[in-house]
Formats: C-alpha cells, structure tokens, sequence
C-alpha cells in the first residue's frame, strides 16, 4: 500500500519535547504519563499540519487551578498589518508558529510553548492512559485528557488574541495572526478566513478564541461533541480529532494542513509493508505511548502514524519494525548477533529476512549459520559443550555464565536434548536478549531488501 501526497519543499516533521516546570507533586509515573500525552499530542497535530522545528513545551502542574491552559511562550512583532475589521495593527506572531512555518527559534534556548495542569480536579474528572490508539476505554465520567492536550497545543499554535472579546471595541495597536480574520457584528464576533468560511458555510461565530457562541450552540453547531476549539462543554467518555473548521483555521493562518490524517495502516495480516515513495533521507522512527510515527528531518513530510506495519520500503532500502520476540525482522537480527558477534551487514540481513519471510524457521537459520565459516572464527572450529555454552553466554548475553545455567545447557547437549541449533536459537530469543537488544533495535532497524 502506498500514501500519495509526500511533498518536497524544504520543511521538516516537527517534533516535540517537554521540560517539567513545577513538578506534580508525589506522583512521578503520572507525570510522566502526561508529558508522554504531550509529546502524542504534539505529533498527532504533526500528521496533520507541516512544519519545522522541535517545540519545546513548558508542562507545568498548578495546585491553585482545576482547569488547563496553554499558549505560546513569546512573539515578534513581524510589521504593520490590514485586519479584516478594517483597521491597521502591528502584527504579533508567536513563538510556535514562526518555529512551525518559517523555522526560525525566536525563543532561543528557552521553550516555545507552556501548558498549565491544574491539579485540584485532575485525578477527578481527567482520563490519561497509555493506550491512544484506542479511545474506547475512556470512562463515561471521565474528560478524555489527550483531547484536551490537544486543544491546549492549538492555542499554542495560534488560537489566541484579544479582538475577538471586544467585540469591536479593541483599542491596543497589536494583534495576532488570529486577530486579522476577526470581525465584530451585532454584538457577535466572528473568524472570517476564507478556508474556514469555506468548512462552515459562513463566518465562524467565536466566544473569545473559541469557536462557537450560545446562539450558534443553541442551533447544535460547533458544539464540544463536533470540534477541539469548542467554548462548549468537553463531553465525557469520548475523543475527536482535527475538524474541517479548525482545518481551515490553521489554513487561514498560514499552515501546510491535510484534511486526514497521514497514515500508514495495515490490514492486520501476517506481513504489511508500507511503500514509501521517497528516499530513506532523514528518516526517523518515534514512539509515543502506544502510537509509532514516521518523521523526517530535512524535507517536506508531516508524522505518519504507522498502524499494523511490519516494513517500511523506501526508494533505497527497507526498514523492518517487526522487532519483537518470534518476529521475524527482530528474529533475524538477534541471530546474526548471536552467531557472529557483530552487526549485521545491511545486504546479508536482508537476504536471511527474504529466506524467514519465505517459511524458514528460526532454527533452521542457525543450523545454516552454524555451518559457515564465520560462525567457526567466532567460537571456534572444535569446541567442547562447556566451551561452546560459556562463549553462548558471552557474545549473546555479554556475561558470564551463572553454574546452574551453564550446567543446565551442557546436558542438554550432552544428552542430545537439544541440537545445537536449537540451543543457539533458544540463547537468542531468550527474552533475557530480546530484551537487552531491544534498546538498538526496538524501534526498527534499516537493511536491503534481497535481490534489490
């Protein structure tokens, strides 16, 4: 299967990172589960919208507050602007998105964007858990907390100002990016963009920066069940995505934005690769909670969520995300380590991977590399059990083996319980070095496909 639509302009994914400012007191797995949502939340925007840079997001915990908030942590006056009011203003323009758009840090070595949680109600009415991919555990009584995080990343990325609460009224001389598309009329205030007229029918009625007012809610549109920017009540027990009027928004601000979301999905069969129509160049493989993102440094792609993909194929090589234990990519790896105590060669790797793709167990496999040349420099061309278990234990486990182990595989070979491959096939997918080799390949590894 193959995404269309990849772009070749000179922007980048963008990715995020959170720096803890006031800590959530007395609960460090909890706030790493929130800093984690953040850095979820900030690639799931990602596979919509197009961008430079690292955002770097101030997560602060406040004991005073209920609520959340956000919003981007400084701006640059960018010149003398006309607003769709008619007036004249100098024109602010955030920290986020001038890192988003142009790629330039106007904050230095300080964070772009800042999100305050509130911690009074947080474990009472906020739902964070590790499994995104699905939103069907989040409790009826609960606010889905990633939806929030979401929205909370808007404002940051532009949802804010001020002329939308004067409803014509507004006397200061700066405005932001938002505040050009805003207009005041019979008391009302509206965003008047062209890509959001568009994906509503008219001009978006707006309470403050958020979208909605109570005469549109009281016609049941830009309610909190239909978009993230709602000044509607958020519903319990449910999640949502980016909507067409928030697309549009982000469009009327300047942003490079989808209408779907990119992705990769699977079919959940034996073996997905996804075709990726481009070189391998800056990329990089991220993992978010439970969620697995394609990202690229250097050109012009969003995040790609990768759902129930096993390979990805580049123009120029393959990457295999299939790392775990009993699969095949992870199993393939593992035994070159195993038997040749090295990295495996990108083109060989490949070949053993075709070969185990094909029906080739992964004893089979160690049989043939126990047979070569290789595997004799490595442990040697005559060998006693006790000389071959201590040198199993060396160059797959890297340490020396414990008696009773040790003990325990030499009968196995003495009696002929086991042959010697099956023995080199259980030390490489014991879950001791699939578990210790998961830090180098865990999130894939690169290799060329066979015969390419």
């Amino acid at each position: 299967m193959m995404l269309t639509g990849l772009s070749t302009g000179n922007v980048m994914s963008t990715s995020y990172q959170v720096v803890i400012g006031t800590p959530l007191s007395g609960q460090p797995a909890r706030q790493a589960l929130i800093a984690d949502t953040v850095k979820a939340a900030g690639m799931w925007l990602g596979s919509y919208v197009a961008g430079w840079g690292d955002i770097a997001v101030l997560l602060s915990f406040d004991p005073n507050i209920a609520t959340m908030n956000g919003g981007s942590s400084a701006n640059r006056d960018i010149g003398l602007v006309s607003a769709a009011d008619g007036r004249s203003y100098r024109l602010l323009q955030d920290s986020v998105i001038a890192e988003i758009l142009q790629g330039v840090d106007i904050n230095g070595a300080g964070t772009d964007a800042s999100i305050n949680v509130g911690t009074t109600n947080l474990d009472r009415y906020y739902w964070f858990d590790s499994t995104l991919a699905t939103a069907g555990d989040i409790p009826q009584d609960k606010t889905d907390g990633f939806r929030v995080i979401l929205h909370e990343l808007l404002h940051a990325m532009g949802f804010n100002g001020w002329l939308a609460n004067s409803q014509g009224d507004y006397n200061g001389s700066y405005i932001s990016v938002f505040d050009q598309f805003v207009v005041a009329a019979e008391g009302r205030s509206f965003f008047t963009g062209a890509s959001a007229v568009a994906a509503f029918g008219s001009p978006v009625p707006l309470t403050n920066v958020h979208l909605g007012d109570n005469t549109s809610f009281a016609q049941g549109l830009l309610r909190g069940d239909t978009t993230l920017m709602s000044y509607d009540y958020v519903p319990n027990g449910s999640r949502i995505s980016l909507d067409p009027v928030v697309i549009g928004i982000l469009r009327d601000m300047g942003y490079t934005v989808r209408d779907t979301q990119a992705a990769f999905i699977g079919t959940g069969e034996a073996l997905n690769t996804a075709v990726i129509g481009t070189s391998s160049a800056g990329f990089d493989i991220v993992k978010t909670l439970d969620l697995t993102w394609l990202s690229f440094t250097g050109r012009s792609d969003f995040s790609y969520l990768l759902t129930n993909e096993q390979r990805l194929q580049f123009t120029d090589l393959n990457v295999a995300l299939d790392t775990g234990k009993d699969e095949v990519g992870g199993q393939a790896y593992r035994m070159y380590q195993a038997a040749f105590a090295r990295t495996p060669d990108a083109g060989g790797l490949g070949f053993w991977i075709r070969a185990m793709d094909s029906g080739f167990d992964v004893q089979q496999v160690a049989a043939m590399f126990i047979d070569s040349n290789e595997f004799r420099s490595a442990y040697g061309s005559s060998f006693s059990n006790d000389e071959i278990v201590g040198k199993l234990y060396q160059n797959i486990l890297q340490r020396p083996g414990d008696a009773g182990g040790i003990a325990f595989w030499v009968n196995v070979l003495d009696t002929r319980a086991a042959t010697l491959a099956q023995v080199l096939a259980g030390f490489s997918e014991s879950d001791e070095n699939v578990d210790g080799m998961a830090a180098l390949i865990g999130e894939g590894f690169s290799y060329l496909p066979y015969g390419a």
